[in-house]
């Protein structure tokens, strides 16, 4: 490392300690101490070694070339490790690696967070949604990542990727995972053929490949194994994120979320909702869409750990939990879970197509549901929802999470003072940034809206003319919104549904001339 790194290590240091991360199944990785030579005992550095695997690997695997090329284009950008040297020359470790400098912080194996209160595991996903809309906001051009990846087309060129590796890596194909590339094939999103340039993906982004730092407010400190980052389709990255809300339950070894989800957990839309917001999308893919981005996650997972198991097999498995954790069990429990996410979504536009057969779990199975999320904390679920309306909730959620509950003890000195009858500034504030982000009269039904259709003249721009007339939202639809707002006594009123305004409003709407009604 010393010959590797002249001039960006303390002088006369010595290694004073190797050890191999036990988490991980792809590329061994290290942890090197070096100390001072005159004082051993002081540690002086931490790096961290990054190597291929010994042995026969399956192509285009294991590229940690392309790891130290992302951290390398994306510092500044994202919360990465300091790449120091990459050095392909394999008589050195007997396998080509690279060194960064070891991240400090905690890495949270279990999605449960159940170290974690309620309000911190909330945070942690919260800043996890928002680094990953970081990362898919990056200008390729911006950091030099321009060639590094053809983004068109990306998804189709996934299945039929993962099927080659999945291939190499058994001798016997099973049928369920037969019927599903056929599917994938067949369902490409069309959206997929014309993405532009695309977006940095990361290719295995999830909570264990973050480390996030307890000392400083539990953010984000670095991103980890970019082994499989690429320019591509950004959902195909929000769905492998997304794969604990599906994983099978019942397998201790799959990083699953428990059901209900623990308190402060988001349910699926509301995280999406979170990942929306901070990219300013409109909403997710339909269901239908979704279905293919979980289906080809959970595809390639179990194309990874069929490679995994093919490793075990040989002797050279980065980790002594390989065998274990890609075995035939869990491979076919992966596949079941894609095949049922598909089975759901066909029932939708008719009957699955019979090359799933066979691959479909029961009706009740914990891991059916894709359009619709696993119940949140306390046991509400969003069901029956439309994707707009899913979306829209999301969002409100991360308002309501990022800017009024922080606001409540500002509001209520401020309605236990003298001044309770004065407008709070604060307030108006926040109506101004619900307004901008389209959180408005959120009361008022379509029906309704289209009588007021006339009062869009008198507002003073485009902008608070498009949000005037609310969502257009059916009682129900509303309901689960109200579900949202009722948990703070100050929501209702930063979104202009408070009462009594919205039954004063709503008898001026009905009632009114359109003298009185502006």
């Amino acid at each position: 490392l010393t010959a590797l790194l002249p001039g960006s290590l303390p002088r006369s240091c010595v290694l004073a300690g190797l050890r191999q991360f036990g988490h991980g199944q792809s590329n061994p990785t290290y942890l090197a101490l070096l100390a001072s030579a005159d004082a051993p005992e002081r540690v002086v550095s931490r790096l961290v070694v990054r190597r291929k695997p010994p042995g026969k690997i399956l192509e285009s695997a294991h590229a940690v070339e392309r790891e130290y090329a992302a951290i390398s284009a994306l510092a500044g950008a994202v919360p990465v490790p300091r790449a120091m040297v990459l050095c392909s020359d394999a008589s050195v470790l007997g396998t080509p690696f690279y060194v960064m400098e070891h991240a400090c912080g905690h890495v949270y194996l279990d999605p449960n967070l159940p170290s974690l209160r309620p309000g911190v595991r909330q945070h942690v996903y919260a800043q996890m949604a928002s680094t990953l809309a970081r990362l898919h906001s990056v200008d390729p051009q911006k950091v030099d990542l321009h060639g590094f990846g053809t983004a068109p087309n990306y998804c189709a060129r996934q299945v039929k990727r993962w099927a080659r590796q999945y291939a190499a890596s058994t001798a016997q194909p099973m049928q369920e995972v037969a019927g599903l590339i056929a599917w994938l094939s067949s369902n490409v999103p069309a959206a997929d053929a014309d993405l532009g340039t695309g977006a940095v993906c990361h290719g295995d982004y999830r909570l264990d490949n973050l480390v996030v730092d307890e000392a400083d407010g539990f953010k984000v400190k670095a991103v980890l194994d970019w082994e499989l980052s690429t320019l591509g389709n950004p959902w195909a990255d929000v769905a492998y994120n997304c794969l604990p809300y599906h994983l099978p339950s019942d397998n201790e070894r799959l990083p699953a979320l428990s059901l209900p989800l623990p308190a402060g957990v988001p349910d699926e839309a509301t995280y999406l909702g979170w990942y929306c917001a901070a990219r300013g999308l409109a909403g997710p893919p339909t269901p239908r869409e979704w279905a293919f981005y979980l289906a080809l996650s959970l595809f390639r997972l179990l194309a990874i750990l069929a490679g995994v198991q093919a490793r075990a097999k040989a002797g050279n498995a980065s980790s002594a939990s390989a065998a274990a954790l890609a075995s035939d069990d869990t491979i076919a429990a992966l596949a079941g879970a894609a095949c049922s996410i598909i089975a759901r979504a066909e029932r939708g536009a008719g009957p699955a197509p019979a090359a799933l057969a066979g691959g479909v779990p029961a009706a009740g199975s914990s891991n059916a549901a894709c359009s619709e999320p696993a119940a949140g904390p306390g046991g509400f679920a969003v069901s029956g929802l439309s994707v707009r309306v899913r979306a829209l909730r999301g969002r409100l959620q991360a308002f309501i999470d990022t800017h009024v509950l922080p606001a409540e003890a500002a509001f209520e000195e401020h309605a236990q003072s003298d001044r309770r009858w004065t407008v709070l500034p604060l307030m108006e504030e926040l109506k101004a940034k619900a307004k901008a982000e389209g959180l408005w009269n959120l009361w008022l039904p379509g029906a309704l809206a289209d009588k007021l259709a006339h009062l869009r003249e008198h507002c003073s721009s485009s902008a608070d003319a498009d949000v005037l007339l609310g969502a257009r939202l059916n009682n129900l639809e509303y309901a689960h919104l109200c579900e949202l707002t009722g948990r703070s006594p100050w929501a209702p009123e930063v979104f202009n549904c408070s009462a009594p305004d919205t039954g004063n409003m709503e008898v001026l709407a009905k009632y009114g001339s359109p003298h009185e009604q502006p």
